[in-house]
C-alpha cells in the first residue's frame, strides 16, 4: 500500500468530508425514526376525534402510530380528562377503539388495591416482589406487573399479566 497517498491534503479532505457526510446522515436518520411514530395533519385530527369520542370531555395530548409489536393495535392516544388524569386510548388500522385505559402515571393505588394484586402475586410467584405494574391491553389482561424473585444470589424476573380483578391470567420469564 502506498502510504504517501495517505498523507497528501486532498485525501485527508475527501475523508473529513465523508466522516462529516456519514455523522449527519446518521442523525437525520435517528431523527426521522423518532419522528415516525407521530401523526400529524389532517390523520391527527380523524384519530384525535375518536379517542375523544372514547373518553367523553376529553382532549388529546399525544398522538403516535403504535405498530411496533403484533397487536391490532396501529394507534396510542393520550387524552387528558376533564378531572384532570390521563386515559390511554388504543385504536385500531380502521380507528376503532380496542382499549381505553386510565395512565399507569395517573392511577392512585389504593391500599385495598394493592393488597389483591401483592396476594395474587405471592400465590402464583412465592416470595416474589412487585417492581413495577403498569396497564396493558397485551394478551387481554389490564395490568401487567414486573416481578423480581430473589433466591440466593438468582434473582429471575417476570412479567404477570393479571385482569381487573387483580387475578392472574400467566406469567412469563422476563
Amino acid at each position: 500500500m502506498n502510504v504517501a497517498i495517505l498523507k497528501k491534503p486532498s485525501f485527508l479532505i475527501g475523508l473529513a468530508v465523508l466522516l462529516v457526510l456519514a455523522t449527519v446522515g446518521a442523525a437525520v436518520a435517528i431523527k426521522w425514526d423518532a419522528q415516525d411514530d407521530h401523526v400529524t395533519g389532517a390523520q391527527r385530527d380523524r384519530v384525535a376525534k375518536v379517542a375523544e369520542g372514547a373518553v367523553p370531555d376529553s382532549t388529546v395530548i399525544k398522538v403516535e402510530r403504535d405498530d411496533d409489536d403484533d397487536t391490532d393495535q396501529a394507534y396510542e392516544v393520550k387524552v387528558k380528562a376533564a378531572d384532570g388524569t390521563i386515559h390511554e386510548v388504543t385504536l385500531d388500522k380502521d380507528l376503532r377503539v380496542i382499549g381505553t385505559l386510565p395512565d399507569d402515571d395517573s392511577l392512585p393505588w389504593t391500599p385495598d388495591q394493592r393488597a389483591a394484586l401483592e396476594a395474587s402475586i405471592a400465590k402464583t410467584l412465592p416470595g416474589g416482589v412487585v417492581v413495577e405494574v403498569e396497564h396493558t391491553n397485551d394478551h387481554g389482561a389490564t395490568y401487567e406487573a414486573q416481578v423480581q424473585v430473589i433466591n440466593g444470589q438468582v434473582v429471575k424476573e417476570y412479567d404477570v399479566y393479571l385482569d381487573e380483578a387483580f387475578n392472574v391470567l400467566f406469567k412469563k420469564r422476563d
